[in-house]
């Protein structure tokens, strides 16, 4: 119906404005409801988190091994669209989604010490940090699917240094000599830890950065 109404609309303007108004019309249509369903996703984000506040699900029993879920997420990969989606479907179940207990990201040995408390949980969708603590995490979420997403890395190098405006501005979108900066290693380790190999290294658990080419000697020494 809409798309027979912008044509009887658009055949009274000129030919050119009418073929454009049929072409926007529709992806203008499409454009907001992925918005709608975006929004949707991420307010059933937000009461899933406001809950895990009220119900600290401190020995509280978990959902069948079936439903639940660990999605590491990692970062320009389109994860926080999916763990968005999936804090919804896990709201609208009814499970325990496993959020940091006192600020955005989880700190350093949080994890561990929340599953020496006992807490358990069925989902887990947040940024690890520093690193994928992979023994605390399988404590909080026993017996879950294990999940993550990996990116193409030279469209996920742009889309990081996009993201990270202060280098982009830098660099002035120039992803070369960004890479030129970082093999002269003229970044501070933690900026570069940002592009080098950094979905490897999360995933690894690994304390050391993969950065500058960290040799196997200095991580047995750092470990």
């Amino acid at each position: 119906a809409a798309r027979a109404q912008i044509r009887i609309w658009g055949s009274r303007t000129k030919r050119k404005n009418s073929k454009i108004l049929r072409i926007t019309a529709p992806g203008s249509m499409r454009r907001a409801l992925a918005a709608l369903t975006l929004l949707t996703a991420h307010a059933a984000n937000i009461a899933s988190e406001l809950e895990a506040f009220v119900d600290a699900a401190a020995g509280a029993p978990t959902a069948p091994a079936s439903d639940r879920v660990v999605f590491v997420k990692t970062y320009k990969t389109g994860s926080t669209t999916v763990s968005e989606f999936l804090a919804q479907i896990g709201y609208e179940r009814g499970l325990h989604a496993l959020h940091p207990s006192e600020s955005g990201h989880f700190k350093a040995g949080e994890l561990k010490r929340r599953a020496d408390r006992g807490e358990r949980f069925d989902l887990s969708f947040r940024h690890p940090t520093p690193t994928l603590d992979v023994l605390s995490l399988g404590r909080l979420v026993p017996n879950a699917r294990w999940c993550t997403i990996m990116r193409e890395p030279v469209s996920r190098f742009v889309s990081t240094m996009r993201f990270v405006r202060r280098l982009d501005e830098r660099f002035r979108g120039n992803a070369a000599a960004l890479v030129d900066s970082i093999q002269k290693k003229r970044l501070p380790d933690g900026d570069a830890n940002t592009f080098c190999n950094n979905v490897a290294w999360v995933l690894s658990g690994e304390q050391r950065t993969l950065a500058y080419g960290v040799s196997r000697e200095e991580q047995l020494a750092a470990a």
